[in-house]
């Protein structure tokens, strides 16, 4: 999921750079009414960035999201009171693009945009398997990859089922919540939050190892971080070490003189 986020932001940067630089009420909201109201919404994301307020800019992305999806008046009104409710959070101009609402994501997502996404994201993951199964023909049987959910890609073997805890490991290839410890090359479990560690793949899925080599929590989205995997999924530590689910100065206006 966190693959098609990026490339759906990767979309939205070509469709900015394409088309260059109220409350919410109650009832239905046509199109318009929503852009006009999602922009003015989103304009609280911008001059803490240094960016002018959302305009033109904002508006064509609007357009672009909403072209195809099939929302109804209602819809769009339900979206904008469940973002007028969020807006004032912290974190609000670092949650992904549609807020984490359900309803915001059906107005939000194009399926022709989402479809362009899932097509981009296929060739990548072509070209990684083709690239694999040249370097590791012996773990590409018939020309599929080792099944990652129960083999892993041994050099000079073959697909291998995941090594269980506690059985020799050598590098890779342990069960999901496990991790092949490089002292023993024994598989091990993965560590909780306050436990010692020299890496993330030693830490649980919802933990991390920062930089006191400590397994912590992710981060969550607004707050300050020092590394990508540090940020709760699907997000990552954009340039200025906040984590981010979503640029939401994609819909601002240019950047002022003197910002940051």
């Amino acid at each position: 999921m966190r693959a098609c986020r990026l490339l759906l932001t990767t979309w939205l940067s070509l469709i900015v750079l394409s088309c260059g630089g109220g409350s919410s009420g109650s009832g239905a909201v046509n199109e318009n009414e929503f852009r006009a109201q999602y922009c003015e919404i989103m304009s609280r994301c911008c001059a803490p960035e240094g960016y002018a307020p959302p305009g033109e800019r904002c508006q064509n992305v609007i357009d672009y999201l909403t072209s195809d999806t099939g929302a109804t008046d209602a819809m769009r009104s339900a979206c904008l009171t469940a973002i007028e409710n969020k807006k004032d959070l912290a974190e609000f101009c670092y949650l992904p693009m549609d807020g984490d609402i359900p309803v915001c994501h059906d107005v939000l997502t194009s399926p022709t945009l989402l479809a362009q996404s899932e097509a981009q994201k296929e060739q990548v993951e072509a070209a990684a398997k083709k690239s694999a199964c040249t370097s590791n023909p012996e773990c590409c049987p018939a020309g599929v990859l080792c099944d990652s959910s129960a083999t892993y890609c041994k050099r000079g073997t073959g697909c291998q089922p995941l090594i269980a805890l506690g059985e020799p490991c050598e590098s890779v290839g342990c069960v999901a919540e496990g991790y092949c410890d490089s002292a023993s090359l024994t598989c091990m479990a993965r560590k909780a939050a306050s436990l010692a560690c020299s890496n993330s793949q030693e830490c649980i899925a919802d933990a991390y190892c920062n930089a006191g080599q400590v397994c912590a929590q992710r981060i969550s989205y607004g707050s300050l971080c020092d590394k990508s995997d540090a940020c709760q999924a699907p997000g990552y530590c954009d340039s200025q070490s906040i984590c981010t689910a979503g640029d939401h100065r994609l819909f601002c206006g240019d950047k002022l003189a003197g910002g940051t």
